[in-house]
């Protein structure tokens, strides 16, 4: 079924599980930041898709290694590392979860506003409207969204997945995961070019998780200039200020991927 919201020109699949969603919703559950599984990527995820071995995100959880090295492109030691991905991603934060779920409009920093409010997945989706509108930052366009979310049949068989994989989809209120790393803690950080290896959101958000701080302009405050491809007058200021200028490859070594 198609819809149409009142006063928007988009016309929308409101069918989570088609084919097209379903493969965009575990492309965002997998992507950087949200739960960053390293190797489940496009091409891996129509494969999965095409062969019916996974209908949602939680399915993921499900696969043996040998289902994944059948794929095109996937030898054994790729399914292992994928395996290996899928495990670690369990212990990821309590707020990055929430969005990884894909609720529209609920982006990362919403999540985390979430997260502090509500000790557990199934409170969130089941708060009224008034309740989550309360919470600074929540709209009343985020708060349906998220009972729309809440109330659609295909999002409890998701949370059920999950539980059984081994997700805690509960946490204490007020602990919100807020990792601090010296590399990052107090430091500012400027972006700009175009980025290869993250999007804009994805390389702030790391910053921020890990303590940092992300500003729109360069001045003598700024620690680090993150210079894409094509960066311009950022660039020319960071180094008139002598700014440190890094680049993608040293910040994954700052996030101590390398």
């Amino acid at each position: 079924r198609l819809e149409q919201e009142v006063g928007e020109t988009a016309i929308k699949c409101v069918n989570i599980l088609c084919r097209a969603q379903a493969a965009r919703r575990m492309e965002h559950f997998a992507s950087r930041s949200a739960l960053d599984i390293e190797g489940l990527g496009e091409a891996v995820v129509d494969q999965l898709l095409e062969k019916d071995l996974v209908n949602d995100p939680g399915d993921l959880y499900s696969l043996k290694a040998d289902q994944i090295s059948s794929l095109e492109r996937m030898g054994e030691k790729s399914a292992r590392n994928l395996i290996n991905a899928l495990e670690e991603s369990k212990k990821t934060s309590f707020e990055r979860i929430i969005f990884a779920l894909g609720i529209p409009f609920i982006g990362i920093t919403s999540a985390r506003l979430l997260a502090k409010r509500f000790a557990s997945i199934r409170q969130m989706l089941n708060a009224p409207e008034e309740e989550l509108t309360e919470i600074e930052g929540i709209g009343q366009k985020m708060a349906q969204s998220i009972i729309t979310f809440g109330n659609a049949p295909e999002t409890a068989i998701l949370l059920e997945k999950l539980e059984n994989a081994g997700f805690n989809l509960r946490h204490d209120i007020g602990q919100v995961n807020e990792k601090t790393d010296e590399n990052f803690a107090g430091k500012i950080f400027v972006l700009t070019g175009k980025l290869d290896r993250f999007t804009r959101e994805e390389a702030a958000e790391l910053i921020r998780s890990r303590g940092g701080k992300v500003t729109g302009s360069v001045s003598s405050k700024t620690d680090f200039l993150l210079a894409g491809s094509d960066a311009g007058s950022k660039l020319d200021k960071a180094r008139r200020l002598s700014i440190e200028i890094i680049d993608e490859e040293y910040l994954e070594k700052m996030l101590g991927k390398n």
